[in-house]
């Protein structure tokens, strides 16, 4: 058998996530690297399922969801979901979705085990695209910008969004800044 035929099988079995048993001569095993990508491939199946999870509880409830990220460690595994409602987030938004992702988890049996952080995005969330913008017209912010080579830090009132760009409040005055240019921006309630 030739060493690139071994390699491509092995290649194979890797990338299709199974663990094989192979015979030519002597029996060759998933070994270590392929038994780590198997379960690499598992958590993020797992991370997917989760995910999907996660949005039908908001969209059931008529939330967005702002944010998730998970750390899935067996019995210690965490789930922190930031959720999000145009008309902003109460503890008892937090409380009712909480329920809900708890009950779809559980009949889903997913996680042995976990703990859930549920919260709002916050007063100082990011903003993060034309649309956040649109919705803080008139919203206290601090935006980070590029202009050329030189970097901006504004603080002020986010006044209008129009084709790419927002008109900002300064206490200099009106800064029309294109979106493009942004780095970072947030609310600075």
């Amino acid at each position: 058998m030739s060493l690139t035929f071994l390699l491509l099988f092995l290649s194979w079995m890797r990338e299709s996530g199974e663990a094989h048993s192979f015979f030519y001569g002597e029996k060759i095993t998933a070994g270590p690297i392929l038994q780590a990508g198997f379960l690499w491939r598992k958590s993020e199946m797992l991370k997917e399922q989760i995910e999907q999870i996660i949005e039908e509880a908001a969209r059931s409830l008529g939330y967005g969801v702002y944010e998730s990220s998970m750390l899935l460690k067996g019995e210690n595994s965490r789930i922190v979901v930031k959720i999000d409602h145009e008309r902003g987030i109460s503890h008892n938004d937090c409380e009712n979705y909480s329920k809900r992702l708890t009950f779809l988890l559980d009949q889903s049996r997913v996680l042995p085990n976990y703990f859930l952080e549920i919260s709002s995005p916050g007063l100082k969330r990011r903003i993060r695209d034309r649309g956040d913008f649109a919705r803080f017209t008139g919203s206290p912010a601090k935006i980070i910008w590029t202009d050329g080579q030189k970097k901006t830090v504004l603080k002020g009132k986010i006044i209008n969004v129009f084709d790419e760009n927002i008109i900002f409040e300064t206490d200099r005055g009106e800064e029309t800044i294109p979106l493009k240019a942004i780095e970072q921006a947030n609310l600075d309630y």
